[in-house]
């Protein structure tokens, strides 16, 4: 049995005009956003979320957010996350950040547990082989460059 059949799609949307950011071709980007105050303990908080089209509807959800007050994060390619060494790479990233004390709003969380959700989806597949030696180079030399 395929591991898709195990799984209902999750599709992963832009925020502006609706296209599917999983399809082949797209250019879609997760962007983060910070709340002006800083946690208790003196570290980043990502206030706010979001998946949208490079681009055009990037430029337009950002206004919306600094008209919020948020202060701009980072945006991240979706694909980064969509596959294998991607997505363990990320996984690893964010689960250091908020190891080392930074926050996560519900809204924000929700986003970044869907994105990597959908992306486990479609990374649950074998590995291509520059995917498999770069793994290999990761096991062999540490993950010191990979994070």
């Amino acid at each position: 049995m395929e591991n898709r059949k195990l799984f209902q799609k999750v599709e992963i949307l832009c925020e502006c005009c609706g296209k599917n950011l999983l399809e082949k071709d797209s250019m879609g980007i997760f962007v983060t956003w910070l709340a002006n105050q800083k946690s208790s303990n003196g570290k980043d908080v990502y206030q706010k979320a979001y998946y949208c089209c490079k681009g055009k509807c990037d430029d337009i959800l950002k206004k919306k957010s600094l008209s919020e007050g948020l202060n701009y994060d980072r945006w991240e390619n979706i694909s980064s996350f969509t596959n294998p060494i991607g997505f363990i790479k990320k996984n690893q990233q964010w689960m250091k950040s908020l190891q080392e004390g930074e926050q996560i709003s519900d809204e924000a969380y929700g986003k970044l547990s869907t994105l990597f959700w959908a992306s486990f989806l479609e990374i649950s597949r074998d590995l291509t082989l520059e995917e498999e030696e770069k793994a290999q180079r990761y096991m062999q030399e540490g993950l010191v460059d990979f994070l």
